[in-house]
């Protein structure tokens, strides 16, 4: 099955008219450092398929050389040297950008990864960033605490008939801080009950 779908892959970049890269490095649950590379390929109908290229397990540092040896290798072994514009695209940190410089390929920031990293920063600024903190240290209580969650569980039930919790942000998504938010909003009057009920 491996060599078919190696076969396969090397089919759709051989009548390919355009590849794009994609890389971004992650941990596993056991710590483990992996990178995984992926490939957009295009044909002359401007149908877009994507493939993992790999995902290796990253053992050494993350420097910005060995980064850009693994994405070497990676367009060594998939024989994508032929495309001389190859573009990549990665999130903003700093030993990856280097990396893709010291390929020479064309490298394009994540377009997701800059708009989270603005919203993240006007979420830092004047009364926003207090508001964002007591709302987390909510959010926070609420999961530490077994008796306040089981509380406003049976409360958010017998008023909505469904059970309300508020959620934690996650540094890496906006997103999650939107949705934080949002979810206090929607059961604040919920606090207001168990406040009074005290």
């Amino acid at each position: 099955m491996f060599s078919e779908l190696t076969n396969l892959l090397k089919q759709k970049i051989d009548n390919s008219w355009a590849i794009s890269l994609t890389t971004d490095s992650w941990t596993s649950r056991a710590t483990a450092s992996y990178t995984t590379i992926t490939a957009h390929v295009t044909d002359k109908d401007f149908h877009l398929e994507s493939f993992v290229l790999q995902t290796r397990q990253v053992t050494v540092s993350h420097t910005a050389e060995n980064l850009s040896e693994e994405l070497k290798l990676a367009i060594d072994e998939r024989n994508l040297k032929f495309f001389g514009d190859l573009a990549i695209t990665t999130d903003n940190a700093a030993n990856i950008v280097n990396a893709v410089k010291l390929t020479g390929m064309q490298h394009n920031r994540c377009l997701v990864h800059v708009l989270n990293l603005c919203v993240k920063r006007g979420l830092k600024y004047g009364s926003v960033i207090e508001v964002v903190k007591k709302v987390r240290r909510i959010a926070g209580y609420f999961h530490k605490s077994s008796t306040a969650a089981a509380r406003l569980a049976s409360t958010s039930k017998a008023l909505l008939r469904k059970s309300h919790r508020f959620i934690h942000d996650v540094d890496t998504r906006w997103i999650s801080t939107f949705d934080m938010l949002d979810r206090y909003i929607k059961g604040s009057f919920l606090l207001l009950i168990l406040f009074l009920d005290n």
